[in-house]
């Protein structure tokens, strides 16, 4: 990990002698769950104003081969803003064909919203 590398360290030293960096295990362990519960705090709270949205999915195949479904939800805010917000990403252990039971779980995100228009991407 780039924590770890040697050429990293040095770097940190040079902008800070003093400082000492988290490890993997601690970003992982303590730094990237509080993140994200955080951040999917705020999202529900943004999502709980809107009253429009379109939901897209897409299935993509990483370099391994592994097959991956991404469900996003697309709306306006009450600024006039327009948000692209992911919901999920998940691994699909079968074919792209099993995308409406992930697309099923995590439309309960958005389940209060009355759903404009649901695209799925067609292979």
């Amino acid at each position: 990990s780039i924590v770890e590398d040697d050429g990293f360290k040095e770097f940190l030293k040079v902008i800070d002698p003093k400082y000492a960096p988290p490890s993997r295990r601690t970003i992982m362990r303590d730094h990237l769950p509080k993140l994200y519960e955080s951040k999917s705090r705020e999202l529900r709270k943004e999502l709980d104003k809107i009253k429009f949205c379109s939901i897209t999915t897409d299935c993509w195949t990483s370099r391994a081969t592994e097959g991956y479904i991404t469900v996003t939800c697309h709306y306006i805010r009450e600024d006039w803003e327009f948000r692209s917000v992911v919901l999920s990403t998940s691994h699909l252990k079968s074919s792209h064909t099993s995308e409406n039971d992930l697309i099923n779980g995590t439309i309960w995100h958005v389940s209060h919203i009355q759903l404009t228009l649901i695209v799925a991407d067609p292979e």
